[in-house]
């Protein structure tokens, strides 16, 4: 980066007026703990912003072999999360997580596209664990995938919406009951069960 030594004199002034350095004299300027301090904030920050495009590119699936892997990844948190709910969910929790259910069987029941209403219930859930990291990673997780499935017109996973209604009926049992492990359980079974339609698909291609 080239710069006049006019402009590098303008900046120096600059730092020691927000008292990040000090001018020594003719010794030249230090770096003073406020502007110590303020580095490592920027290098945190950078730091940060690294790991969330790190997070940002390994979440955006590229194909069915792809969209495995982010299942795999959903089943570990899901598992978690739905564990969580049991444990946390309130009355007003679970009428929000029952009406997403009707909703879903609705549009099963007229032969819709489930996948955006079954991906609400998933989110649902995740609120319901009260875990504001669990929820964060899921939510990125799942708008991913949704752009991805919406590119792949015949996903098999959609012929299965009734199977898929049904799983979810008995995650909200087992959440209404407060019944942990089993609600942890269920929600691996019902992962396990999409992504064994999606290697079913993949191996027809």
């Amino acid at each position: 980066m080239e710069v006049s030594t006019a402009t590098i004199g303008r900046m120096l002034k600059d730092l020691d007026s927000k008292d990040y350095t000090r001018l020594m004299g003719t010794a030249g300027r230090v770096i003073t703990p406020k502007g110590v301090e303020y580095v490592s904030e920027i290098n945190e920050r950078v730091k940060r912003d690294q790991l969330q495009r790190k997070l940002m590119n390994a979440a955006q699936p590229r194909n069915l072999e792809e969209l495995l892997d982010l299942l795999q990844a959903r089943k570990a948190i899901e598992c978690e999360t739905a564990r969580l709910a049991a444990a946390r969910a309130d009355r007003e929790g679970i009428a929000l997580l029952e009406r997403s259910l009707k909703k879903h069987e609705e549009v099963v029941r007229r032969k819709g596209d489930p996948t955006a209403i079954a991906l609400e219930f998933h989110e649902i859930v995740a609120k319901l664990s009260q875990n504001r990291f669990l929820i964060a990673t899921l939510d990125v997780l799942i708008y991913e995938e949704l752009k991805l499935e919406s590119r792949i017109s015949k996903l098999i996973t959609r012929e299965r919406g009734n199977e898929y209604v049904i799983q979810h009926r008995m995650i909200v049992d087992a959440i209404k009951k407060k019944n942990e492990e089993t609600a942890k359980n269920l929600m691996g079974v019902h992962i396990d069960t999409l992504i064994d339609a999606i290697r079913e698909r993949a191996d027809h291609e």
